[in-house]
């Protein structure tokens, strides 16, 4: 990979949220040094084995006291129930000619394009992103505006991950090779030359155990590569080798803040995606039959719990039977 060293970049930590004891952690994002979970929503893993997660509802702090300390009702022995406490991400993409929803001011009237904090925001102002948050309250305003640029219905996409776990989601898939510049404060810059890949958002969410409503979203872009690598993972009992892309992180536009669930983000190219070497243009603007076109995404996290039951096999999960009745088929 060629490299134009002009500045080396400086890394970014994400921190946030509560621990189930309410204290305030600091967690490492997994794009920073693994590969981002690609398996289905609810697949079993090494920490517990989720069902997939069907039915949900919003969590509250009585599902987060339960998914610690499961309830038991009288006869049920070891088949006590308990609740699998999950972060659904809605993610809505759209795209439409360069500048229908990104120049839109009735739409940005709605957006609050400073909860990111002045140094995100200027940060990946000057990389080609325009961001904006807007509260729930607004959505039907703001579902009804997007309908009217884009002239279709919103379609989105649902993904699920474990608290604090990174959830990858592809912008753009099978890029070539790349030539990309991060722009920064003291107007210096430096470029690189990805080999090809897809572009991802990554993306994770924390909340307080006391309301669960309460969420702090971080994100980043990053570029995982098409070819993969053996490496070699150490285990507690063992050393084995794993076959994994190369992940290539934007770690200074990575961003963090604070939101209520079922709140939403709005991520759209800024002016600074005019610069083809950008990231915000490499990752949300592409170029078809001589026009341009832009990739706005619409981000609705909201932690959400399912309930599960102690199966007689050690430490599996099942869901519950599901309850039949007259709308069944509606």
């Amino acid at each position: 990979m060629k490299r134009i060293p002009v500045l080396a970049v400086a890394l970014v930590a994400l921190c946030g949220g509560c621990d189930k004891n309410g204290k305030p952690i600091t967690w490492t994002p997994p794009w920073s040094t693994a590969e981002p979970s690609t398996q289905p929503a609810g697949a079993p893993t090494a920490e517990a084995a989720l069902p997939t997660p069907s039915p949900v509802q919003p969590a509250t702090a009585r599902h987060v006291a339960e998914a610690v300390q499961p309830t038991r009702a009288p006869g049920e022995g070891h088949r006590g129930r308990k609740y699998a406490i999950l972060v659904q991400f809605r993610v809505i993409t759209i795209e439409v000619p360069l500048g229908t929803i990104s120049s839109s001011e009735k739409l940005w009237s709605y957006l609050d394009e400073e909860l990111l904090g002045e140094d995100s925001l200027v940060n990946l102002g000057r990389n080609g992103f325009r961001v904006g948050a807007g509260v729930q309250a607004t959505w039907s305003d703001v579902d009804k505006i997007l309908k009217e640029l884009t002239r279709r219905p919103l379609k989105a996409t649902t993904l699920m991950a474990e608290p604090g776990k990174g959830v990858p989601f592809v912008v753009k898939e099978k890029q070539g090779e790349q030539m990309i510049f991060t722009f920064y404060e003291d107007r210096t810059c430096s470029g690189e030359t990805y080999p090809p890949g897809d572009n991802l958002l990554t993306m994770a969410c924390t909340y307080d155990p006391d309301d669960p409503r309460k969420i702090v979203l971080s994100g980043v872009p990053l570029i995982r590569t098409t070819n993969r690598r053996m490496r070699y993972v150490k285990e507690p009992s063992r050393i084995r080798a794993v076959v994994k892309p190369t992940l290539y992180p934007f770690d200074t536009l990575g961003f963090q803040m604070e939101m209520r669930g079922g709140d939403f983000l709005v991520i759209g190219p800024g002016v600074q995606a005019a610069r083809e070497n950008s990231i915000g243009h490499h990752f949300l603007i592409q170029r078809r039959k001589g026009v341009q076109w832009e990739r706005v995404l619409i981000l609705r996290p909201e932690v959400v719990a399912t309930e599960v039951r102690r199966s007689p096999g050690p430490g599996a999960l099942s869901p519950p039977p599901a309850d039949k009745g007259p709308d069944e088929d509606e």
